[in-house]
């Protein structure tokens, strides 16, 4: 017996020290890297990352290596060294560049979430015919005579629920407003169909999953994936139900999704459909509702930008009568309302950042990012760069009245480059539009206390709690 536990205690330590060769090696024996530490063997410093990502603080991580790093530096996550950059030239030519020096790569958990074939893990000529697919769907156009209809009727009709209520939490009432559109554009079910709340129920299980360690061993996790594949199976009778129709009757995503490549004899098989439409409800659904909440809450605690935004949507009014419903021409008016979005998804972040690996060696300014490496694009420090924005943690819509070319170069809410979210005007529209059926309705003030925490989403900690009371 002493002979096997002293066996195990060698191969153990013959273990340790091959780890920790190997680590001393990829933090020492690669000229060029940029500076950074490396934390411990194996588990790095994803803890802390976690950790300032679900607080109220996300930006400390960055903020205390960026100090004593510079703004490109390495470090070590999810079992991956990793670049992070903070340099908004560096991150434009790192998304410029992908399928040449990087190609897209986040971690293989998410597979199990969102499938392999959603916009996450899709490259090359599938991406580009997939993202093609989705804009060409998602476009000004189609936004005009055919989404907006949808955007104003369901905005319209969440927010008059709220005549009933004396309280409300804006982050659910967000969210039922975009997942019922989501669902309603995606294929096409009404409000009032069984399988939309069978969706929704299990949807919002496989959300929670991203909160938990991916693993499924933990419970937690193990539930999100089931409640995918929940999803996935129903979506999959949909799309298999739909190929039995003619679908030039339909003018829902679903139907455009159908009809790519039919004629070239190389339709999309089911699974690739499903994991495309479980993708564009994560997009639709999560992302957007957050934003709606973050631009109420920012609203409620800035009140001389709240009567800025109530004049011109009472504007509006003045010039319809009581059931007519909002124009395009309405819409591109709202230039307070373009102020006030722009000023909220510049302090949200929705797009934290975009994981990229490295194809070859690649030289910026002097620095490698070695063949093989994760990189990591961080959005939210350039639009919280003090060189760009005055007082950048202050939320104030009037900036973006007085347009820079610098915003330019910093500004990418929705993204950059191939990945840029082909929603990102339906994701502008529906919160003009939420926000117009809200502050033409509506005064209001919150029960309680409530901030933002970050990770995996911006999210506000209690849902954004509310007294409604209807405007005369």
């Amino acid at each position: 017996m002493a002979m096997v536990v002293a066996a195990l205690i060698g191969v153990v330590g013959v273990v340790c020290l091959l780890v920790m060769r190997f680590w001393i090696k990829q933090v020492t024996g690669m000229k060029g890297l940029p500076l950074g530490s490396m934390g411990w063997p194996l588990l790095g410093e994803t803890l802390e990352f976690y950790l300032c990502l679900s607080s109220t603080q996300p930006d400390a991580f960055f903020q205390k290596r960026c100090l004593r790093y510079g703004m490109v530096f390495k470090t070590h996550l999810f079992l991956s060294p990793t670049i992070i950059s903070l340099n908004p030239q560096v991150n434009k030519f790192i998304l410029s560049n992908e399928e040449k020096l990087f190609k897209c790569s986040y971690p293989d958990s998410l597979k199990a979430l969102f499938g392999k074939n959603s916009l996450f893990f899709t490259y090359g000529d599938l991406h580009k015919r997939l993202h093609g697919m989705i804009a060409r769907n998602l476009s000004a156009e189609k936004l005009k005579n055919v989404l907006l209809q949808d955007v104003d009727t369901y905005a319209s009709r969440i927010v008059s629920t709220w005549e009933n209520k004396k309280f409300v939490k804006v982050e659910q009432e967000a969210q039922h407003f975009t997942f019922l559109l989501i669902l309603k554009q995606l294929m096409g079910l009404s409000m009032e169909e069984e399988l939309t709340s069978l969706v929704m129920t299990e949807y919002d299980t496989v959300l929670d999953g991203l909160l938990s360690i991916p693993s499924k061993l933990l419970p937690k996790f193990a539930k999100a994936v089931k409640a995918r594949e929940n999803v996935a199976t129903k979506l999959a009778e949909v799309v298999d139900a739909r190929r039995e129709q003619d679908n030039s009757e339909y003018t829902d995503l679903l139907a455009a999704i159908l009809n790519e490549g039919v004629e070239e004899g190389s339709p999309l098989p089911t699974n690739q459909i499903v994991d495309v439409m479980v993708f564009i409800l994560f997009a639709g659904y999560e992302t957007t509702s957050r934003a709606i909440t973050a631009a109420i809450k920012f609203l409620t605690d800035h009140p001389q930008a709240l009567e800025r935004l109530k004049e011109e949507h009472f504007e509006i009014l003045r010039h319809k009568s009581s059931n007519e419903s909002l124009t395009w021409d309405d819409y591109k008016g709202m230039s307070f309302t373009q102020c006030v979005v722009n000023e909220t998804l510049r302090l949200i972040n929705l797009a934290f950042g975009s994981y990229r690996e490295a194809i070859e060696d690649v030289n910026i300014k002097g620095q490698i990012i070695p063949k093989g490496w994760k990189v990591l694009v961080i959005y939210r420090t350039a639009h919280l760069n003090k060189s760009t924005y005055d007082n950048p943690y202050k939320f104030d819509p009037s900036r973006w009245e007085e347009y820079k070319s610098s915003h330019q170069e910093s500004f990418m809410p929705f993204g950059w480059g191939r990945r840029l979210c082909p929603g990102s005007d339906l994701a502008r529209m529906e919160l003009f539009f939420f926000l117009h059926h809200v502050v033409t309705r509506y005064r209001w003030e919150p029960t309680m206390e409530d901030s933002f925490t970050y990770f995996p989403v911006p999210s506000t900690k209690h849902g954004l709690p509310i007294i409604v009371r209807a405007l005369k």
